[in-house]
């Protein structure tokens, strides 16, 4: 059967005419076409996610930051009915506590004339607050460590996350030199031993497997004692995805530059199955770290909490409905909150709504 690898980059193990693939030779093959089929996904991937971006900044942020606008004229105007005199103590708190609600992320978003409301109510700059309930936090996280955890900190000095986190580390390590001290003082069976010594060998031929084939790589297209100016420039451009795809483990890489620029295909490279073993692993883990890849870009490639990639994902006609459907959405707030805002510059209007209001 002709084989078909270097065309198509399959690097995949043919059929002999009077023998059928082993069980290593068809992992082999299913590894490769699924690394392939990883690598296009996560291209396809990164090209919509960078759309979305895009898109994001174009279409969507703009919007919002008009909506914020609103909301920040909404606050200013809470905080001059606070002060008209107009309105009763229990009207005035619930006031505050619509200003501090509502108003808390403003100044993170860039609106700086809502500082100045914060420090007025709260006693304390924006900075100072958010500060405050970060130590909440941490004092929280270090009582659930102390019930939950049974982890005892006796006099230590554990006031900050920093401090908490060197305790922590510490702690950790004298936990491991004493499990190393009782693991080198407890005598190891046979069985131990040995499955130690394959553990580790098994490791070693692992490196062994992607490392041959880079200094096979090596050998063949160092560019220093090349006198052709334009093959030493090719032979460059070839070590460079040889050594890239060598320091990202990449043995799929590794195997297609092996067939593209040393005219070979699988099926000439007499791969035995116990080398084919430790391919295997190695394309195995390297599924493993392109499905992650793939993962993250969808799901870490936010903007903000509001507006996170995973919203807008999707084949064409699917992102143009969810832009279509965020942009009405974002028009339909804002123009509600400008109707909102227009209704509560009326005094009475707005001891209507406190009246609701709930802290």
């Amino acid at each position: 059967m002709p084989s078909n690898n270097s065309a198509e980059g399959l690097i995949i193990i043919n059929r002999s005419a009077d023998k059928d693939l082993s069980k290593s030779q068809i992992k082999f093959n299913n590894y490769i076409q699924k690394i392939k089929s990883l690598k296009k996904e996560l291209d396809t991937t990164s090209k919509i996610v960078d759309e979305i971006k895009v898109r994001l900044n174009a279409e969507i942020i703009p919007l919002e930051r008009k909506m914020l606008e609103v909301k920040v004229q909404i606050i200013l105007l809470f905080d001059k009915h606070h002060d008209s005199g107009y309105f009763k103590k229990k009207e005035q708190e619930k006031i505050v506590d619509y200003i501090l609600t509502q108003g808390y992320n403003l100044v993170d978003y860039g609106y700086e004339e809502i500082e100045p409301i914060f420090e007025k109510y709260k006693g304390k700059s924006h900075d100072e607050a958010v500060e405050e309930k970060e130590q909440g936090n941490f004092e929280d996280m270090k009582a659930m460590m102390e019930n939950v955890f049974g982890i005892d900190f006796g006099d230590a000095d554990v006031s900050t996350p920093e401090k908490l986190n060197e305790f922590m580390n510490q702690a950790e390590a004298n936990d491991e030199t004493f499990q190393q001290e009782k693991r080198a003082n407890r005598k190891k069976s046979e069985k131990q031993v040995e499955r130690e010594t394959k553990q580790q060998e098994e490791v070693n031929n692992l490196s062994k497997a992607a490392r041959a084939i880079y200094t096979d790589l090596v050998k063949a297209f160092h560019p220093d004692r090349e006198q052709d100016e334009a093959e030493k420039e090719r032979k460059t451009q070839i070590m460079h995805a040889v050594t890239e795809a060598y320091q990202k483990n990449d043995l799929f890489a590794l195997l297609k530059l092996k067939i593209e620029h040393q005219n070979e295909d699988v099926n000439a490279m007499n791969l035995a199955d116990t080398q084919l073993k430790y391919y295997n692993k190695l394309l195995q883990e390297q599924v493993r770290e392109l499905e992650n890849q793939i993962y993250q870009t969808k799901g870490l490639g936010g903007f903000n909490f509001s507006n996170p990639i995973m919203k807008f994902f999707g084949p064409p006609k699917a992102m143009e409905q969810s832009f279509a459907r965020e942009i009405a959405q974002i028009k339909r707030n804002t123009k509600s909150m400008k109707s909102e805002l227009s209704e509560l510059e009326n005094k009475d209007v707005m001891r209507a709504f406190l009246k609701g209001y709930r802290i």
